[in-house]
C-alpha cells in the first residue's frame, strides 16, 4: 500500500510539473506576441508621423510621434514593474 501511495504521489507531482511547464510556455508566448504587436504598432505610428512631417503637418507629426514613443515606453516600464511583483 505504501508503494502504491508513493507511486500515486509521484504521478501527481509529475502531472503538476508538466502543467506548470505548459503555463510558463503559454505566458512566454503571450509576452513574445505582445512585443511583436507593440513593435508593429510603434513602426506604423512612427511611419505615419514621418509621413505627416513630410507633407508639412509638423504639429500633427510631433503629436503622433511623441505620444507613440511615450505610450510604448510607459507600457514597457509598467510591464517590467508588474513582472517584478510576481
Amino acid at each position: 500500500m505504501a508503494e502504491q501511495e508513493a507511486a500515486t504521489r509521484h504521478k501527481l507531482e509529475s502531472i503538476k510539473l508538466e502543467a506548470n511547464i505548459q503555463i510558463s510556455n503559454k505566458q512566454f508566448s503571450e509576452r513574445k506576441l505582445g512585443q511583436y504587436f507593440g513593435f508593429g504598432i510603434g513602426v506604423c505610428a512612427l511611419a505615419c508621423s514621418a509621413y505627416l512631417g513630410f507633407i508639412g503637418a509638423q504639429t500633427a507629426a510631433s503629436i503622433v510621434g511623441g505620444t507613440t514613443v511615450v505610450g510604448l515606453a510607459g507600457v514597457f516600464v509598467t510591464g517590467q514593474y508588474l513582472s517584478k511583483d510576481k
